[in-house]
């Protein structure tokens, strides 16, 4: 008989952290599941670290592949699955003992339950702040594509039990190293009609690691993130992108990304004509229909109109010379 919920785990360079991942999933006061470790190539320990647990308790499966990514894991983890309900857990994360419990509770008439996480500094210590606190609720998708796209909600794959069967062939992207878990949500759900329980409750422990790909170098970062941008770009001609009218979600979350290259450079430089002029056209899209990008991504430039001001002035001359070109073709074809 297929276990009730499949727990997928990608581990890279997990073996300080992997056996804390690990017992906190065996520890689950509901007992009617599978964890697989999707071993990404690990140099370290990490997939003797594995092979051990699969020795021990029945319910854990170990894949070995080549590295691939977070992405990859994550989808063999997709494709070997049997749970009739799936959970997505990072190595060095943890679940509260009634994460499985609770999520389960909360399906009925839902496809999926989206709860919430504490983060946790590296040395365990110090906990973060947590974000806006929902009251329960149920949702449909469409609305939380929306939140996905304004950073309302959790982007990440965690903290999310998903009925298997609404995932079909979608799978994570492995060509963006940032926004591949927005990315994987957002495509299961503008293809799927679902009802979706949302609440606060902690149910996953997030740690922070100083060393982590989310918080790498400032050049590689610039470089995913212009990747992204990329990506969402391509999304304004997806047929079910403009059948729901998403284009100004798209626009924010590409506003919102063009404003992470700026606190990460600390300037403009990084923007090309192309770049800027998108910025602008995305803004002016974004700033009538939904809320404004939060206070603490506005940085030193004090406001997105003023890095849009500075921007324009700074390509005045191109655009100037760019518009006199077309209106003398235009003149010379009458």
């Amino acid at each position: 008989m297929n276990p009730k919920i499949s727990v997928i785990v990608p581990v890279y360079k997990a073996e300080k952290y992997l056996h804390r991942c690990v017992d906190s999933i065996l520890a689950q006061t509901f007992t009617d599941f599978e964890v697989l470790l999707i071993d990404d190539g690990s140099p370290d320990r990490s997939g003797s670290i594995c092979d051990e647990y699969a020795k021990k308790d029945a319910r854990v499966r170990v894949f070995h592949k080549e590295n691939g990514g977070v992405s990859s894991a994550r989808n063999m983890g997709i494709e070997k699955a049997k749970g009739e309900w799936l959970m997505f857990v990072d190595s060095d994360d943890m679940l509260t003992p009634h994460a499985l419990k609770f999520c389960l509770a909360h399906t009925d008439g839902v496809s999926m339950v989206c709860c919430d996480c504490q983060s946790v500094h590296e040395d365990g210590i110090k906990e973060y702040p947590r974000r806006k606190v929902y009251a329960p609720e149920i949702i449909g998708s469409l609305q939380m594509v929306k939140d996905i796209l304004c950073y309302n909600t959790l982007c990440g794959p965690m903290c999310k039990l998903i009925f298997r069967e609404i995932i079909g062939r979608e799978r994570f992207c492995t060509s963006l190293h940032k926004g591949e878990d927005a990315q994987f949500w957002v495509s299961v759900l503008i293809r799927s009609k679902i009802k979706i329980y949302r609440c606060s409750e902690i149910i996953y422990k997030y740690r922070i690691l100083r060393k982590s790909l989310s918080h790498g170098g400032k050049e590689r970062q610039i470089g995913y993130i212009k990747d992204l941008i990329s990506y969402l770009k391509k999304l304004e001609d997806d047929r079910d992108i403009i059948r729901l009218n998403l284009l100004p979600e798209i626009a924010y979350c590409k506003c919102y990304n063009y404003l992470e290259i700026i606190a990460e450079q600390g300037c403009i430089k990084q923007f090309s004509l192309e770049d800027h002029e998108d910025f602008i056209r995305s803004f002016q899209e974004y700033s009538i229909k939904i809320p404004p990008i939060p206070v603490h991504k506005l940085i030193a430039t004090n406001s997105i109109k003023t890095v849009s001001m500075r921007l324009t002035l700074r390509y005045l001359p191109i655009m100037m010379k760019k518009w006199i070109k077309g209106l003398l073709y235009h003149f010379n074809n009458i």
